[in-house]
């Protein structure tokens, strides 16, 4: 059996896998997922690290509440520079490609990684218009440029759990339970 990590941001989108699997919880935001992931993995070796939770999706990717997919095409956009305020320095434009270590029959969806979640419909479309991604989430490019630097192979297994818009924050407490589940038991399904 592949030595696999079971990443996510917060203790309850691993909650029915750190009984069977080795787990690590990397915070909220990309700073601190950065940081405590790097950390972690000093002097210890993993074939391939599965990171789990939850994202939203944006309105043109047509995916549903409880949808589980998997992302290898990590973007990391700022709302400021969406809207022509600010700008990333070329360095950090790039896009992180991970090429899923095994075969998993989900959607490919390309993930924003933001750094504040976008609350808005006309900053959504925008930044769909601008750098044509599906759904939303805050530590994966971190943790996607961190295997990338340190060649783990990454497997994203993410739930939708609410559209990206003004509501979205009342769709996520409805929903990330539910979807984070759904994403938690299709791993499960993957791994044995």
């Amino acid at each position: 059996m592949k030595n696999y990590l079971i990443c996510s941001a917060v203790e309850s989108e691993v909650s029915i896998l750190q009984n069977d699997f080795e787990t690590f919880q990397v915070g909220i935001g990309l700073v601190e997922s950065a940081i405590r992931l790097a950390s972690f993995l000093v002097g210890k070796t993993f074939d391939s690290i599965i990171f789990t939770g939850t994202v939203g999706a944006y309105k043109s990717a047509h995916l549903g509440i409880g949808d589980v997919i998997t992302c290898s095409s990590h973007k990391l956009i700022g709302s400021s520079s969406v809207l022509n305020h600010s700008y990333f320095p070329r360095a950090m434009q790039k896009e992180i490609f991970a090429k899923p270590p095994i075969e998993t029959g989900l959607i490919d969806a390309s993930c924003a990684s933001v750094l504040e979640i976008t609350k808005t419909s006309e900053l959504a479309d925008r930044i769909v218009e601008e750098h044509n991604v599906s759904v939303e989430h805050m530590e994966l490019y971190s943790v996607a440029s961190i295997c990338s630097r340190l060649g783990i192979p990454l497997l994203p297994i993410m739930g939708i759990a609410n559209t990206v818009y003004e509501h979205s924050h009342v769709e996520w407490l409805q929903n990330n339970e539910f979807a984070s589940l759904n994403a938690q038991n299709k791993i499960i399904s993957l791994l044995r």
